[in-house]
């Protein structure tokens, strides 16, 4: 098991705005329904595409897509391809990346000589 990459997290100009603004309407509905407050998505590809599961709240699967977009620095979606999954806890406003990708490892044996 690989050990989580520190965080060193600037601003975001685009990103974070629409972040406060979600979160802030989210909190709500934890709040009026009594809900845990944690957002969990996958997302996943291969063969040069990749997709994110929908929430059914269009502006928060566009925050989560962006969000791959920007802070998943490995290919996730091409050749063999990968995925992952963003944790969000709207009460402590921690929003987490996971992810993996797949690789094809060649090995060239000789298995006998021809004469």
């Amino acid at each position: 098991m690989t050990e989580p990459v520190e965080s060193s997290r600037t601003p975001h100009p685009v990103l974070d705005p629409i972040r406060a603004n979600l979160r802030a309407e989210l909190l709500v509905d934890v709040l009026i329904m009594e809900k845990e407050g944690v957002i969990q998505v996958q997302y996943g590809g291969g063969g040069d595409s990749g997709d994110i599961d929908a929430t059914g709240n269009t502006p928060l699967d566009e925050f989560f897509a962006e969000v791959v977009d920007h802070y998943c620095q490995f290919d996730w979606w091409n050749n063999e391809g990968g995925g992952g999954d963003i944790t969000w806890n709207l009460v402590t406003d921690t929003l987490t990346l996971n992810g993996y990708y797949h690789t094809t490892l060649t090995e060239h044996v000789l298995l006998d000589e021809v004469v």
